[in-house]
This record gives structure tokens, C-alpha cells and sequence, in this order.
């Protein structure tokens, strides 16, 4: 889909382009793509002379292409933008070329953005547009509006979870919750909050890097940091725990079990991955290590939920994981006792 947006008395109107003649009629200072057919893509070459790259949607990319510029003056930008969708919260990555610097291409003071489906956080800022004259001057401007909008988007998503935490902390601490009140509660935490270890476990193992023990050391150790210094977060490690702890119905069980299969899966392709690149020490198996390291981080979760004064997560925490860590892992590969640099944003 091809839309267009030109500016009027101060107000951002909207066009769906169906042609390449009628692409010639507007002088827009944003021209949005959302899942852009070749022939679209064909139009906005040949009517700004600008090619969109084949990769701009990539989620796999190197750091430096998140943000460049080109030679003709074009600034390329690619960002995620959030979609709280109840059923499947997600990001979309969403790419930017905006060219203010050379103007003797048809693409100069025109912001283009492209991405696979439709952005709430768009469509937020195209209804103020159309309602507040002055809100959007130019193709600058639209770019700044969509990062704060979205930065409002995200804060008020923010809210609404700790909202629900709260309650569910409120009916979970109470002391009569029933069974199937815990499955709910704890499906609710699962289903909307994913905990900092979990969301970032996965790219340990990936082979766009060569240091999988780092990252995963870096992965725990941040987590555990992060759960010691945000109480809302904690709380919501202990409610998971403290539901786990009690578990006998089903729901809960099978959570359990699929929570721990994960982590253990995600733990054991970092260390396979460290294995291939000749990090672990000789004759370590990455099944057992994973297990063994599993068994670290759970213990040290519970020990600073039953004894918070006894047990420092940020200081037992990386002591127990560099204990574990240096039975399988080869030295040299990690310094022990140091908080690693956290792992760059994804």
C-alpha cells in the first residue's frame, strides 16, 4: 500500500496512490509504504529517484545500518515501533530515508517510511495532524512526531501493565487464591510481561557473534542487576515464583515445565554455540552445563526472594554464575567478578 501526505492550512491530509500518474499530482512531504508491492516501489523510483533497499526490513542487521548516511545526502534510519496487540504483543522494524541535504532530487523534504504492517503509533499521529493545524511543518517534523508519539505509545502500554501486575499482585498476596485464579494470574504475567533474562536469552546463541559465554553471562548478570533495582520488576519474579512454588494444577504445571524447558533450550545453544567455537573446556557437555547453570540462577532467584537480606542478587548472583560458568568454560574467555557491558540493542 502507497500513501501520501501533503500539507494544507497546517493539516496533514492523506491520498492512497493507485498509479504513478496519479503519484505525480502530489508534492507530499511523506510518502509512507506499508508492505510495498514491486510496482510501488518501481513508481517511487522512477518519480523521486529513489531506490528502496531490498534489506530495509531485515531484522538481522549490523549495528552501523541502523543509522547512515549516503553519499547523495539521503539519511537512512530503521527503528522498531511497538504494537500492543492483546493476542501477540510485538515490535515491527520500521525503515526511514529522509533527504534534507541535496536538492536536486525529487526526494529532497520528503520523509519516506516503510514497514510490513500498520503502525498504531502512525496512525495516532495522523489523526492529530488532521485535528491540530501546526502540529507538522515538515518532513522533519513528521519523523520527531512519530518517535514521541511512540515514546507515549510505549509509556501508556508501560502503564497499563504495571496496572495489571498490581492487581494481580493484590490477588495473588492476599493468601486465598484458588487454583484456577492462579492460572489465570499467572497466565496474565506469562502472556503480558516477558522479564528482561528472557527476552534477551535468545540472541545468545546466534551466530552473528563469536562470544556466546559473554553474552550469556552478560544476560544473567543484567537481569539480576535489573530485578535488584526495580521493585516492580521483582515483584513480578516473586509472583511467578511464589505461584510455581504451589503449582498442582495443570495449567500451572504445564507453565512451569514449558518455562523451564525454554530457558534450558535457550542456555544449551549458547553453550553448543560456545562449543563449536572452541571456548568450552575439554570434554564439557553443553546439555549438563545448562542444566547446571539453570539450577544456579533458579536458586539464586529463590534465595533472594526467601532471605532478601542474606542473598544480594546483584553480588551473589554474578558470584554463583562465575562459579558455575568457570567449571565448563575455558579461562580467558570471561574475567570473573565483572559486570560485563550489557548486550547491544536488538
Amino acid at each position: 500500500m502507497l500513501n501520501v501526505f501533503t500539507l494544507a492550512n497546517g493539516r496533514l491530509f492523506q491520498e492512497e496512490i493507485e498509479s504513478l500518474e496519479e503519484l505525480t499530482r502530489f508534492k507530499p512531504i511523506w510518502v509512507d509504504l506499508e508492505s510495498p508491492t514491486p510496482e510501488e516501489r518501481r513508481w517511487v523510483r522512477q518519480h523521486f529517484g529513489l531506490s528502496i533497499p531490498e534489506d530495509a526490513m531485515d531484522e538481522d542487521i549490523e549495528e552501523s545500518a541502523r543509522f547512515f548516511e549516503e553519499d547523495n545526502g539521503e539519511l537512512h534510519i530503521r527503528s522498531d515501533f511497538l504494537i500492543d496487540d492483546e493476542d501477540k504483543p510485538r515490535s515491527v522494524r520500521v525503515a526511514f530515508i529522509l533527504n534534507q541535504q541535496n536538492a536536486e532530487l525529487n526526494s529532497h523534504g520528503v520523509l519516506f517510511s516503510i514497514h510490513d504492517e500498520d503502525v498504531p503509533v502512525f496512525r495516532l499521529l495522523r489523526l492529530r495532524a488532521r485535528r491540530m493545524p501546526g502540529l507538522i511543518a515538515d518532513a522533519k517534523d513528521v519523523l520527531l512526531s512519530l518517535f514521541d508519539t511512540d515514546a507515549e505509545y510505549c509509556a501508556d502500554t508501560v502503564e497499563d501493565i504495571y496496572d495489571e501486575l498490581d492487581e494481580v499482585s493484590r490477588q495473588v498476596l492476599a493468601g486465598d487464591v484458588t487454583d484456577n485464579m492462579a492460572g489465570e494470574v499467572l497466565a496474565a504475567i506469562v502472556e503480558r510481561v516477558h522479564l528482561p533474562f528472557m527476552q534477551e536469552l535468545e540472541r545468545t546463541s546466534t551466530d552473528q557473534r563469536d562470544t556466546p559465554v559473554h553474552d550469556l553471562r552478560a544476560v544473567m548478570i543484567h537481569s539480576f542487576i535489573e530485578l535488584s533495582e526495580d521493585e516492580r520488576l521483582r515483584k513480578t519474579m516473586e509472583i511467578m515464583l511464589r505461584s510455581d512454588a504451589s503449582a498442582d494444577t495443570k495449567v500451572l504445571t504445564e507453565m512451569q515445565q514449558a518455562g523451564f524447558r525454554d530457558a534450558l533450550d535457550r542456555m544449551e545453544r549458547a553453550l553448543r554455540r560456545a562449543q563449536d567455537l572452541g571456548q568450552l573446556r575439554e570434554g564439557a557437555d553443553p546439555k549438563i552445563a545448562a542444566r547446571m547453570l539453570h539450577a544456579t540462577v533458579l536458586g539464586v532467584l529463590h534465595g533472594a526472594m526467601v532471605e532478601p537480606e542474606l542473598m544480594d542478587l546483584k553480588r551473589d548472583g554474578m558470584l554463583a554464575l562465575d562459579m558455575t560458568l568457570a567449571a565448563y568454560v575455558k579461562e580467558g574467555v570471561f574475567v570473573p567478578g565483572t559486570v560485563p557491558e550489557p548486550l547491544p540493542e536488538a
